[in-house]
């Protein structure tokens, strides 16, 4: 069973997920879609007595594409400033951008450790935290499986047992060493590598929903390949509409 970016960055037990999971399936995406849309057009009636709603989309960051609805009179900056985040937060997180910090944690696997920003950080350690408590289903480690199926490559192809059986020996989360105090992140073996493509897009939704709040918009909607937040949630645990 596959499990959503949200339930690891929620911490949610297994059994838990597993319920969560299985309502989502039952759900038909688009009463799902319509209720959270209720929630945004709602807000901007009780504010300004009518829908006064801007909606802008951006596309292949993350590898997915994100639409931010919001109103209020700082929607529109609020919405550019959420999508710079994102991009900025996809230039340090990915493993498929050769300049991002991550390709260069890989880069240096097995020779030195690499001094990461704080965002970065601050991913990989909870990657790691959630890699732990899950016993190793959840491993950010997984970049040289991945690697095989040509994801990110315009040439991809569905490798053999024997592909994946030598892939999976570069697997191992309990090999990557954190140093809080230089921020450094060492992966302990050349081949390996970091992909944390399954938690970097929750991340980047709660820091774009801090930027929406801290506008002064909290009526919006942010949806990026089914991660979504409304103003009253976050993937991080907090509530409430505030900063």
């Amino acid at each position: 069973m596959s499990l959503a970016p949200a339930d690891f960055i929620l911490g949610r037990s297994p059994r838990k997920r597993s319920m969560i999971h299985m309502r989502r399936r039952a759900r038909a995406p688009a009463a799902v879609t319509a209720a959270l849309l209720l929630v945004v057009s709602s807000g901007c009636q009780a504010i300004f007595g009518q829908a006064r709603l801007t909606e802008k989309e951006a596309y292949d960051i993350m590898d997915t594409d994100v639409s931010i609805k919001a109103c209020g009179r700082k929607a529109s900056v609020a919405i550019d400033k959420a999508i710079d985040e994102m991009r900025r937060l996809d230039r340090m997180l990915s493993s498929y951008d050769p300049n991002s910090e991550i390709s260069e944690v890989n880069r240096l696997g097995g020779i030195k450790p690499v001094k990461v920003s704080p965002e970065t950080y601050q991913v990989m350690e909870r990657a790691l935290y959630f890699a732990t408590i899950s016993n190793g289903a959840f491993d950010p480690t997984i970049l040289p499986v991945m690697r095989l199926w040509g994801f990110g490559d315009p040439k991809q192809h569905v490798p053999s047992k024997e592909e994946i059986a030598r892939a999976l020996e570069l697997v191992d989360y309990r090999k990557v060493q954190l140093s809080q105090q230089d921020s450094t992140v060492f992966v302990g073996e050349r081949g390996m590598g970091v992909d944390l493509g399954a938690i970097a897009k929750g991340y980047a939704v709660d820091r774009m929903a801090d930027i929406m709040r801290k506008e002064g918009v909290t009526s919006f909607l942010i949806n990026a390949a089914g991660t979504s937040t409304p103003p009253g949630s976050s993937l991080t645990g907090r509530r409430g509409t505030s900063p």
